[in-house]
């Protein structure tokens, strides 16, 4: 290669990098968000109210008082009035993102006690398993390795406190909260944590 031509190259290089990563980040923030599923870390947070609202969905920033909107927001997302979950944002970017599986204070109607913890449970590991191979047609087994941790906060002063058990389970995470407190009954909930399984509807 001619050594004018080379050094053409090496000049035009950077410019033309710098046009790949444009265009890829392009083809991320242009993603249509229609669902919760759809958010990923990273996304513009306008990109994701926007995507939202425009299928039916309503978000409110909790920490509006707390923090200006471009630095820190907490958008809590709802349909018809139920909770569906919430993502956090900094600096104007997804931070992180959880979908609400299961809360004892809007139980589902066909299990509204610890019955249909259990089951949320079971789902959210059998999900996340691997199909096991039995000559039993009635037997369905799937295997789930699965890594758990503990995190506890007390507030000892207001006799609040939080436990929470993370679930990390092939690439899938989760996280169980107990909240104990004297202004009401105690709660459990299930969030589904980011990253979030593309296979999943």
């Amino acid at each position: 290669m001619p050594r004018k031509c080379v050094m053409f190259f090496l000049l035009a290089l950077p410019a033309l990098l710098l046009r790949s990563q444009a265009q890829e980040v392009g083809s991320k923030t242009t993603k249509d968000v229609a669902t919760m599923w759809d958010i990923e870390v990273g996304m513009p947070s306008d990109l994701v109210i926007a995507g939202l609202t425009k299928h039916g969905y309503s978000v409110t920033n909790s920490l509006e008082r707390a923090a200006p909107a471009d630095v820190a927001a907490d958008w809590e997302v709802s349909l018809k009035d139920k909770s569906i979950g919430s993502f956090f944002v900094k600096k104007g970017r997804v931070d992180s993102a959880e979908i609400l599986v299961y809360d004892s204070l809007d139980p589902p109607k066909h299990s509204p006690d610890a019955f249909g913890l259990a089951d949320a449970l079971y789902w959210v590991l059998r999900d996340s398993g691997v199909s096991q191979t039995h000559d039993d047609d009635i037997l369905e087994e799937r295997l789930t390795p699965a890594m758990l941790t503990t995190r506890e906060m007390d507030f000892r002063k207001s006799d609040v406190s939080y436990r929470m058990i993370f679930i990390s389970a092939n690439g899938n995470s989760f996280r169980m909260t107990i909240v104990r407190s004297p202004d009401h009954a105690p709660t459990v909930s299930l969030y589904r944590l980011t990253p979030f399984d593309k296979k999943h509807p």
